[in-house]
């Protein structure tokens, strides 16, 4: 079964084609990069897949479910970065974490044990009462994949 398949993918804003009848068919368990030239589309195909924008034709499944008809079932398993994470500067990444996880109900307790987990996974330990500010924009992506990690799977 495949993972990831478009059929026929076009996404025009307006009157410029941003992307073009993209057909793609990947398998599960592969591992894929996604390299074209600036402009040809990587962002939007992402964005249709993560059902944030609707293609003008064609249509995109993840494990066989329709991204724009089953968006619940289709990413609920995917979790991605599609921009630059923006986050208040002037906070730290354990703040940052602190709050998204006392929002969806974690308890001081269980948040500081997982905000400790989460940094060492994404290698951002020694920065963790570093304030965002003083980040690159790497270190910023690598904070925004834990916010959903943060909040979704609670220990």
């Amino acid at each position: 079964m495949e993972a990831i398949i478009t059929e026929g993918l076009t996404k025009y804003y307006g009157r410029i084609l941003a992307l073009n009848d993209l057909n793609l068919k990947i398998e599960k368990g592969r591992c894929v990069g996604f390299l074209c030239p600036n402009g040809a589309g990587k962002s939007t195909t992402i964005k249709i897949l993560c059902n944030l924008i609707r293609p003008t034709r064609g249509r995109a499944y993840i494990n066989g479910y329709n991204t724009i008809e089953e968006p619940i079932s289709a990413l609920k398993d995917v979790g991605t970065i599609v921009e630059t994470p923006e986050f208040y500067s002037y906070l730290t990444p354990v703040e940052i974490l602190s709050y998204l996880g006392r929002l969806r109900g974690m308890t001081d307790l269980d948040l500081k044990e997982r905000i400790r987990q989460v940094l060492e996974i994404v290698k951002l330990s020694e920065w963790m009462n570093t304030k965002v500010s003083k980040f690159s924009r790497g270190m910023k992506q690598r904070l925004g994949s834990l916010k959903l990690y943060c909040t979704v799977h609670q220990s």
